[in-house]
């Protein structure tokens, strides 16, 4: 579950406002 967290914050800092659509 760590990793699967650590990939979903670093890809919304990667796509920012993209990644809520």
């Amino acid at each position: 579950m760590l990793k699967l967290s650590n990939r979903k914050k670093q890809r919304r800092t990667h796509v920012g406002p993209l990644s809520l659509r």
